[in-house]
């Protein structure tokens, strides 16, 4: 009878996907973000994110993303102007 591994990271108890990870540990280390970067640069990559945007679901998605920036946006205090020097031209 096999046995059913579980993700290393303590406390966590799910199934062991990868490197000794479940699949929320495993996506959040850098090789995983890596890997996603280059395939998004990739003509295929575009093309699956165009895919998944024309669909309700992406549709919904990007609003949501819109709305949590905006609310995000109003919990931020004006940043302060950089002050300008005054440059005495002789």
């Amino acid at each position: 009878m096999a046995t059913i591994r579980i993700c290393n990271v303590e406390g966590c108890q799910r199934k062991h996907v990868s490197h000794g990870l479940c699949q929320m540990h495993y996506n959040a280390t850098p090789a995983a973000r890596a890997t996603r970067v280059r395939y998004r640069a990739t003509p295929a990559g575009k093309a699956s994110k165009a895919r998944y945007k024309a669909t309700p679901a992406g549709r919904a998605a990007q609003a949501r993303h819109r709305a949590a920036a905006k609310e995000r946006a109003k919990g931020l205090p004006e940043t302060p102007q950089a002050p300008t020097l005054a440059l005495n031209a002789q």
